[in-house]
């Protein structure tokens, strides 16, 4: 992968400096970084199994903050695995030099589904993301009102849940509609070094997807967009609310941090009201991820129709491939920031995550004698 197109600014050198930056820093996020991705997921997943063990604890899974985080870190390895099943047939192709069509079809096969697979539980992610962040505010901002109690229990963690799988649904129905398997070399020959890594059968773009002036291609970016990402953040109107429900549920969050703070300091201090703002604090940290990698993703994907853009060697299509596997390798590492954030700011989560530590062993505090000083008279 590269834009081998240097001489496009033999006029400049600054900006023929920039271009080769440019063209190297393709090759190593392509080559080196994306394409082998699993020493990145491999360590995401381990340290989201043990965010899970710790968020499944007695003392976290009765707060809804801590049940729809449990269920973005199983979505997030799920979403990871698409790197380890990537590295699971470059493994197979290297132990097995020849195999069949057949075998070969169903590679295809399943890397379509994968796809599809990490698609879908991306959408998940950002929508239970985005519940956290709008339960939280609920809670900040109607502390003693009885109609929000509810938000304050699991039940309604499960409820958004299930809310989000089904939300998402529709969309991932079309993704399976999307792509086709297609024979490209029935008598392919098997080397030891391939030029390629199409055998005999390479995937595409139905032509359901592109007939009809790209209608329902067309319609699949605009659902995509409202249902997950902001990929229509500029296209119309309607289709603005996707990139407004995160910046203005965060901003409410913020000023009900702010209002709750004002109230705390008229109230006598207790641990109730310190794992309140812990909690706050936990979900505005971990909404703030959003800003490093779904929504810049979301605005590569605004730009595919233009990808098709060239000038003079420029390649606009080599540029949004190179931004999208970089932002797709952030967006991996932030699936295991949530757990460090929690280390940073939760204090029961970092007592829950040493009693696990210590194999459920609790240590004894001691005991402090008072001694009281009595004055006699002699």
């Amino acid at each position: 992968m590269g834009c081998y197109a240097d001489y496009i600014y033999r006029n400049s050198k600054l900006l023929t400096f920039l271009w080769k930056v440019f063209n190297r820093s393709c090759e190593i996020i392509g080559f080196q970084l994306y394409d082998n991705g699993i020493f990145i997921s491999g360590p995401c997943i381990l340290i989201n199994i043990f965010h899970i063990l710790i968020l499944t604890r007695k003392p976290l899974r009765n707060s809804p903050i801590y049940v729809i985080m449990t269920a973005i870190a199983l979505i997030d390895i799920c979403s990871v695995l698409f790197d380890v099943h990537r590295e699971v047939v470059n493994l197979f192709k290297i132990l097995n030099i020849c195999y069949s069509k057949e075998t070969d079809y169903k590679i295809i096969w399943l890397e379509i589904f994968m796809d599809c697979f990490r698609n879908f539980t991306r959408r998940c992610s950002t929508w239970l993301s985005f519940s956290i962040t709008l339960i939280r505010t609920f809670i900040v901002r109607n502390p003693l009102n009885p109609r929000f109690g509810i938000f304050s229990k699991p039940k309604i963690a499960y409820l958004f849940i299930t809310g989000v799988l089904v939300l998402c649904a529709p969309i991932h129905i079309f993704d399976l509609y999307k792509f086709k398997i297609v024979l490209d070399n029935k008598n392919y020959k098997f080397t030891q070094y391939p030029e390629t890594n199409i055998i005999f059968y390479s995937w595409e773009t139905t032509e359901l997807f592109w007939d009809h002036d790209d209608a329902v291609y067309t319609m699949h970016k605009l659902l995509d967009g409202l249902i997950s990402k902001v990929r229509s953040f500029l296209l119309n109107w309607p289709w603005y609310y996707p990139v407004c429900f995160v910046p203005i549920a965060t901003i409410l969050l913020v000023q009900g941090i702010r209002k709750a703070g004002r109230q705390r300091k008229k109230m006598v201090s207790s641990s109730s009201t310190a794992n309140s703002k812990d909690a706050s604090k936990l979900v505005l940290a971990t909404t703030l991820t959003f800003f490093f990698a779904e929504l810049p993703l979301g605005i590569i994907y605004m730009l595919d129709p233009f990808a098709g853009f060239k000038m003079k060697g420029f390649d606009m299509q080599v540029v949004l491939s190179t931004l999208f596997q970089l932002f797709s390798i952030i967006l991996t590492v932030t699936t295991a920031t949530h757990m460090i954030i929690c280390l940073l700011i939760s204090t029961e989560y970092r007592k829950t995550c040493l009693v696990i530590i210590r194999c459920g062993y609790v240590p004894k505090t001691k005991k402090q004698t008072q001694f009281v000083a009595l004055n006699t008279k002699t």
